[in-house]
C-alpha cells in the first residue's frame, strides 16, 4: 500500500480519476511552486503486451496545479477493452518517473506462478544494491516482490506487469 500512496504523493504525479460511467481521466498534478515544461509519454498495451497506442504531450506546469492529460487514452474503441496505460515523465528535478494503470472491464486470464521467473543481478556489495529481473509470460496484476531477509527495500512494488522483462 505504501508504494501506491508514495506514487500518489510525488511532487509531480500522474493520477487517475474514475468517472461515473466507469471510464477514467488522467491528470498531471504538481505540488511544485516552480514553472517548468513536463514531457509526458504514454503507451497503451493490451494484456498480451502488444502496443496499441503511443503518444506524448508537452505540458507547461505553472506551479501548483493539475492538468487533464491523455484524452486519447479514453478513445471510444478502448473503453470496453482490458488495457494497461503506462506513463513516463520527468519531475521538476529531471528524475524519470513511471506509473502504470490497468483498465479491466472484463475477465482476463490470471497469471500462474509458473508464468513468472525472478532473477537477481548486478549486486554491488559496497552500495548494497542490486537489480531484480522479473520475466512474465502473462499479464500480472499487483505483482508483489518481497524478501524473507529483513531490511531489504525495493524501489517499486505492487505493479501491474504486461508480459516482458521488468527491473526492480
Amino acid at each position: 500500500l505504501q508504494y501506491v500512496v508514495k506514487d500518489d504523493y510525488e511532487d509531480v504525479a500522474i493520477l487517475r480519476k474514475t468517472l461515473e460511467n466507469g471510464q477514467y481521466e488522467y491528470y498531471l498534478v504538481s505540488d511544485q511552486m516552480d514553472t517548468f515544461m513536463c514531457e509526458v509519454n504514454f503507451t497503451v498495451f493490451d494484456l498480451k503486451g502488444k502496443e496499441i497506442l503511443k503518444n506524448n504531450v508537452s505540458q507547461l506546469i505553472r506551479g501548483n496545479e493539475s492538468e487533464k492529460i491523455c484524452d486519447t487514452c479514453l478513445k471510444k474503441e478502448l473503453t470496453d477493452d482490458n488495457i494497461v496505460v503506462q506513463f513516463e515523465w520527468k519531475n521538476s528535478n529531471g528524475e524519470k518517473k513511471v506509473r502504470t494503470f490497468s483498465q479491466l472491464p472484463t475477465e482476463y486470464k490470471k497469471a500462474q506462478s509458473s508464468d513468472i521467473e525472478v532473477e537477481i543481478g548486478n549486486i554491488d556489495p559496497i552500495s548494497k544494491t542490486g537489480v531484480v529481473y522479473v520475466r512474465n509470460k502473462e499479464y500480472v496484476r499487483n505483482f508483489w516482490l518481497y524478501s524473507l531477509k529483513g531490511g531489504v527495500k525495493f524501489n517499486d512494488n505492487f505493479l501491474d506487469l504486461v508480459p516482458g522483462i521488468h527491473e526492480f
